[in-house]
């Protein structure tokens, strides 16, 4: 199963290593195509994500512009806030506030982590918790996270950079 669960808390996360070293030339299509398997996960996630849920759907946003998707998503950013309503999530710093597309944004700056690993020792990594209870909620009926990453996955073994392998070996671990 792509993604781990806890009692109101959902993650989608996915590892890839490399075994060996890569040059300079290397580590930059690598970082690319991670970025662009990313992108992939970001246009079908958000896009199983109800489109009532503005602030939910908002909260994607930081990670979109982190890998340059933001226009991917763009034509499914529409969808609406329930306006004048406010966030009930004691304990969160959202608590209160009018729920809106960009609540959902401020949401999302901490909801990711990417990461590349070393030219000498390459490690990458992608994490995606969900930021709003909305979604917390109602994941298990739109399955936005399964559907990225699955998604995610089909493209990174469609696409995986030629001639990686010859210098690898076997590039994914």
């Amino acid at each position: 199963m792509p993604t781990s669960a806890a009692p109101l808390f959902k993650l989608a996360n996915i590892d890839k290593f490399a075994t060996g070293p890569a040059t300079a030339q290397q580590q930059l299509a690598i970082k690319r195509f991670w970025r662009l398997a990313i992108r992939e996960f970001v246009r079908v996630a958000i896009r199983h994500v109800n489109w009532q849920t503005g602030m939910t759907r908002g909260s994607f946003i930081p990670l979109a512009t982190a890998v340059q998707a933001k226009t991917a998503i763009q034509g499914v950013l529409s969808g609406t806030s329930l306006s004048g309503k406010r966030y009930w999530h004691i304990g969160s710093p959202f608590h209160k506030q009018p729920q809106t597309r960009t609540l959902g944004e401020r949401a999302g700056q901490d909801a990711y982590n990417i990461g590349w690993g070393s030219p000498t020792k390459l490690h990458l990594t992608f994490e995606f918790r969900i930021s709003t209870i909305q979604h917390q909620v109602h994941e298990s009926l739109w399955q936005s996270l399964d559907a990225g990453i699955e998604a995610m996955e089909a493209f990174i073994d469609m696409n995986s950079p030629a001639g990686l392998d010859d210098t690898f070996g076997s590039f994914w671990v």
